[in-house]
């Protein structure tokens, strides 16, 4: 999530420095040729669709781990009832 931000001050940064030197030069680098809002609505999606995706992928990461846990832990039990039906436990 930081790093979306970052990402996105930098993108912002950029705009700036670029809107501020049209101002001072007599050639301006930007002219009105370039649509500011469509390229921070681009970046902003494939921004928000990319930690989608990291997400997406933690979570997924998240659940498989906790199906091996739930199975690890079936196994130990399934041991120990096993154990204590033999008697195993008892001193």
């Amino acid at each position: 999530m930081n790093r979306m931000f970052s990402n996105m001050f930098y993108a912002l940064l950029f705009i700036s420095i670029l809107l501020s030197g049209c101002a001072k030069d007599e050639n301006p680098v930007i002219s009105d040729e370039y649509d500011f809002a469509s390229l921070i609505n681009d970046y902003t999606d494939k921004v928000v669709i990319a930690t989608y995706s990291d997400l997406k992928n933690k979570t997924e990461a998240l659940k498989e781990k906790q199906k091996q846990s739930e199975q690890e832990l079936e196994n130990l039990f399934q041991s120990l009832m096993q154990r204590a039906f033999k008697g195993e436990l008892v001193k």
